[in-house]
């Protein structure tokens, strides 16, 4: 049944997506080709990026930090019932590593003052401290370190996703 539901509602979303046109200012060229539209995209993403190096760094910084952040979350999956939690408290610790992004993401609305660097290096030095919580073999610091490891790469990606949109006109 979940199946069927799941079918039904990808056809659903395929309808309504099949739908949805491009809105132009001006009328559509008679050549237009799709691909050439999408070649033309791309060309101008890589040349934004050649342009603005500074946007580029803020990028791969927060996806560095994001990717330590996925991977841990990932292996606590695995590891928190190696680690011996019980079955009824995986979930709500699952769940509290999750709810550290929601806090971070109001956290870091306090702190102003700081600059992007030392948000940067705040960040990455709380994943750290998260993965040598991960490898205590204890499940509620286990737990911990998912929930500070979330917290910290919500937190800056919130303040990257801010310098980024102040970088556009």
């Amino acid at each position: 049944m979940a199946y069927a539901t799941g079918v039904a509602a990808g056809l659903v979303q395929f309808a309504l997506l099949a739908g949805l046109v491009e809105v132009r200012l001006e009328p559509l060229a008679e050549e237009f080709n799709v691909w050439k539209e999408i070649a033309r995209c791309f060309k101008e993403s890589f040349l934004f990026l050649k342009q603005a190096r500074k946007a580029m760094l803020l990028m791969f910084t927060n996806s560095f930090v994001g990717a330590l952040d996925i991977l841990l979350l990932f292996f606590l999956q695995a590891k928190l019932p190696m680690a011996g939690i019980p079955n009824w408290a995986l979930g709500i610790a699952l769940l509290a590593t999750q709810a550290g992004g929601v806090i971070g993401a109001r956290l870091i609305l306090c702190a102003k003052k700081f600059s992007y660097r030392a948000i940067f290096t705040i960040a990455t030095a709380v994943i750290l401290s998260a993965i040598a919580l991960e490898h205590s073999g204890l499940y509620v610091l286990m737990a911990l370190g998912g929930f500070m490891s979330s917290m910290a790469d919500d937190a800056l990606q919130v303040r990257t996703n801010t310098r980024l949109q102040n970088m556009f006109p």
